[in-house]
């Protein structure tokens, strides 16, 4: 393309956009059965440099053949050029002047994504349910009840238990370890464990409390012994200073009910569980009319008036 025509830089919008309006013409012809064979002959050669692959109709380096495009390419491979935006809209008429298509085959099979943590966990639970001395070195006595686990499983998990086993401990005392737990249930012991070990906190509670259909209208409500539960596991994550706790607190909001929020928020404040605490707090002042009807005691009328 010469640069010395009646052509010149201050003209440039209007030079391309008689380019396009050419393109635009023989792409129109390039659609005609009879005028394909034409199209070819007359842009196949490679000296053709008749495309404008570029921003700059004065940079020689932007013109080039019909044969030297390639569709599909992320990049320019030595005389192999990507199809730059402004040509994409005549793939047609390119494709007769020669210009190629990557033509890739279809992909294999995604193979499932291998999840390292979820093998890990699975892998820790399956050991500690197993309840083998070979995978486990420290024995927890709660109650009657034995709960073999793994010290190094559990300080990964916990401050607290990393400064029960290796706050000073001497090597021969950790060798082998059996603590006696008090005031806790096993199976809330277990649940806590189970949490520790990676399992989430859904999970865990459904591993070991009771289901909803294991329980009949002759006996306590399923809802009042899931409540019960949880303001037992919420006093040890207190205790334990696990991130559990909030998880708890959130969980018990859900069983709260007029019946039983003054339960709760004596339990609030025994667990130090402040967002549980301020939520009874505001039940009870939303709604103190109806759950003074179910306290006939005078003076906890007298606390509930106080909302």
């Amino acid at each position: 393309m010469a640069k010395e025509g009646c052509w010149n830089r201050s003209q440039m919008k209007e030079l391309k956009k008689v380019i396009t309006e050419i393109y635009e013409v023989m792409d129109k012809i390039s659609e005609l059965e009879d005028q394909k064979m034409l199209i070819k002959l007359k842009t196949k050669k490679p000296n053709k440099k008749i495309f404008l692959n570029g921003g700059d109709p004065f940079d020689e380096k932007n013109w080039v053949a019909g044969k030297d495009l390639v569709f599909g390419i992320q990049e320019d491979i030595e005389e192999m050029y990507k199809v730059n935006d402004y040509l994409k809209e005549y793939k047609d008429l390119l494709m007769l002047a020669g210009a190629s298509e990557i033509d890739p085959p279809p992909p294999p099979t995604p193979v499932p994504i291998f999840d390292q943590k979820n093998k890990l966990v699975k892998t820790l639970l399956d050991k500690f349910e197993r309840q083998s001395n070979e995978y486990h070195d420290v024995t927890f006595i709660v109650g009657e009840e034995k709960i073999c686990a793994n010290r190094y499983v559990l300080s990964a998990a916990s401050t607290y238990f990393e400064k029960m086993f290796f706050g000073g401990l001497s090597e021969s005392a950790r060798n082998k370890i059996e603590i006696k737990i008090n005031d806790i249930q096993p199976n809330i012991f277990r649940v806590l464990v189970r949490w520790l070990y990676g399992q989430s906190f859904e999970d865990a509670i459904n591993s070991v409390l009771c289901k909803r259909d294991d329980f009949t209208t002759e006996q306590e409500s399923y809802e009042s012994y899931y409540l019960l539960h949880l303001v037992k596991l919420l006093k040890v994550t207190d205790f334990y200073g696990v991130e559990l706790k909030s998880k708890v607190e959130d969980t018990i909001i859900q069983y709260i009910a007029v019946n039983n929020v003054c339960d709760v928020l004596a339990w609030s404040k025994e667990s130090k569980a402040t967002r549980l605490k301020d939520y009874c707090k505001e039940y009870i002042k939303s709604n103190k009319e109806l759950v003074t009807k179910l306290h006939e005691d005078a003076n906890e009328r007298l606390k509930i008036s106080r909302f």
